[in-house]
């Protein structure tokens, strides 16, 4: 675990990595040769306990690794494995985005947007489940479509397009073409996951303890969600 005060050094602006709306998120380089990614919580910050509690025991492929934190009066400090891979953005929308498979895809982008997460912040929860479709589908959430169209309402909009569609009818009519081989049991899991969170209802996203659960466990969330057509739209 490195020491308190090599990952306070590393809360600088030539490290910041990016903000969320939980907190801040630095990169640091520890004395002994480990990069980690290190999130400042801002404001009132009921989610800590729980984000130790919840990610501290998990070791899971879709999941960041908590390696510590920090905590005292003047910081509340996570301290992740850093994931070296670049932004979604650079990735998924750049010349490499083709190579991009399934399973490459969520191990990278899920653990990489759970930087700037609260675990109990419902407002957040949406921007994941933007993250989520955006990796599915392959677009950027906004500037291709029409204009005031978002990436959430192009997928509820394709969707209708089909009469009562299952789930993987659904998942298909979205899904971005240059991805190959795909497991789909896998990708209509994280599909009805990022439906879940875009909600417009508040109150009914998921917080992100319901949703590790959900990436962890897919038989079990499968059978206790399933969901009608109209529910994914």
């Amino acid at each position: 675990m490195p020491q308190v005060e090599d990952i306070l050094e590393c809360l600088k602006d030539e490290n910041l990595m990016g903000k969320g709306g939980a907190g801040i998120v630095y990169r640091g380089s520890m004395a002994n040769g480990i990069d980690v990614a290190i999130k400042r919580l801002i404001g009132r910050n009921h989610g800590f306990d729980a984000e130790i509690h919840t990610l501290g025991k998990i070791r899971h492929m879709h999941i960041v690794r908590l390696l510590g934190y920090v905590s005292n009066r003047e910081n509340k400090l996570l301290i992740y494995e850093y994931m070296s891979h670049g932004s979604l953005g650079e990735i998924l929308h750049g010349s490499k985005g083709a190579y991009l498979q399934w399973e490459t895809r969520v191990c990278i982008h899920i653990k990489e947007y759970a930087y700037t997460l609260k675990v109990d912040e419902k407002s957040d929860m949406y921007s994941f489940g933007v993250v989520l479709l955006e990796l599915i589908a392959g677009k950027k959430p906004v500037g291709e479509f029409s204009d005031g169209v978002d990436i959430v309402r192009w997928v509820r909009e394709t969707i209708s397009e089909h009469t009562e569609p299952s789930d993987e009818v659904a998942v298909l009519a979205v899904l971005d073409t240059r991805v190959k081989g795909y497991p789909l049991a896998s990708v209509v899991n994280v599909f009805k996951v990022a439906m879940i969170c875009v909600d417009d209802e508040s109150t009914a996203r998921p917080t992100m303890r319901e949703v590790v659960h959900m990436l962890t466990h897919p038989p079990e969330i499968a059978s206790a969600t399933a969901m009608p057509a109209h529910s994914l739209i």
